[in-house]
């Protein structure tokens, strides 16, 4: 009976081997290849200690180069540091769309793809996009929740949304003959969106 009930277990124990280096070996697979596309069937390789860099599509698209960096710390936590930054202005000076922005986060993955976490940012701001502008600080934080979609073994998806408290301290301004009249100085307080981003995110190493 022992001797069976043995073997058993070697079967067992053998069986879950192969299962885990096929498992492994398909984590390894590149999925992005000449003339053919297919997402990834496993979730990226998520041990502690690697690092990635990110960029986010919905920010670039409002022309505003928003890039990051991604260290996971263990297969649940990882921390996420974000930069913005832009400086646009036209119409000789009458227009302007000028900010910069830091926003670090706190991922902790519930499975190998959903996250919830914590936000915060803070940064600076100039937006004149009509006959008023409107500079100054802004600063907040919340909790964020998102999903990652891996299309290869390096590279893969996140989408990520947020809810929580900004406060902004601006003032006011109007354009006259060339020159900047300041006016009244406004503070904001703001509970909602606070974070929404598409980020492309590339591991640097296994």
């Amino acid at each position: 009976r022992d001797t069976a009930w043995m073997e058993r277990t070697r079967r067992q124990e053998a069986t879950e081997l192969r299962q885990e280096r096929t498992r492994r070996e398909k984590m390894k697979t590149w999925w992005i290849a000449p003339g053919k596309w297919r997402l990834s069937e496993t979730a990226p390789h998520r041990d502690g200690g690697t690092w990635s860099l990110r960029a986010n599509a919905l920010r670039w698209a409002t022309l505003t180069p928003a890039l990051g960096v991604a260290w996971r710390l263990t297969d649940r936590w990882t921390v996420v540091a974000d930069a913005a930054w832009t400086a646009w202005s036209w119409d000789d000076g009458g227009r302007q769309y000028r900010l910069w922005e830091l926003a670090p986060a706190v991922h902790y993955y519930l499975t190998d793809r959903w996250f919830t976490g914590l936000v915060a940012r803070g940064g600076e701001f100039n937006y004149k996009l009509g006959d008023t502008g409107r500079q100054g600080w802004q600063a907040g934080g919340g909790i964020l929740g998102g999903y990652t979609l891996p299309l290869c073994h390096r590279l893969s998806l996140e989408f990520r949304a947020g809810l929580g408290y900004t406060r902004a301290d601006y003032r006011e301004y109007r354009r006259v003959e060339g020159v900047n009249v300041r006016g009244k100085r406004e503070k904001k307080n703001y509970f909602g969106v606070i974070d929404a981003g598409i980020n492309v995110e590339f591991r640097l190493s296994d």
